[in-house]
């Protein structure tokens, strides 16, 4: 009985997990695109705030990523 508990509450977890582990790609699919059209339309050699905004948007949502797939390990 110890033993199935211990097993749904991983399994709670993992769930938990993974579906935040989805999200994190989604936003950060959607930076990623974001930053793609901001770059197109800046003029070159210059970075706009919009882009560096978005470029540290990219690095937090990646590094909750990261930790997040670390965690499920």
């Amino acid at each position: 009985m110890k033993v199935l508990n211990e097993l749904e509450k991983a399994m709670k977890r993992y769930h938990a997990q993974h579906g935040e582990s989805k999200i994190a790609e989604g936003k950060l699919r959607y930076i990623e695109s974001q930053k793609q059209k901001v770059e197109q339309h800046s003029s070159k050699g210059t970075l706009s705030r919009k882009l560096k905004s978005i470029e540290k948007q990219t690095e937090k949502v990646s590094h909750k990523k990261k930790r997040e797939m670390m965690a499920v390990v």
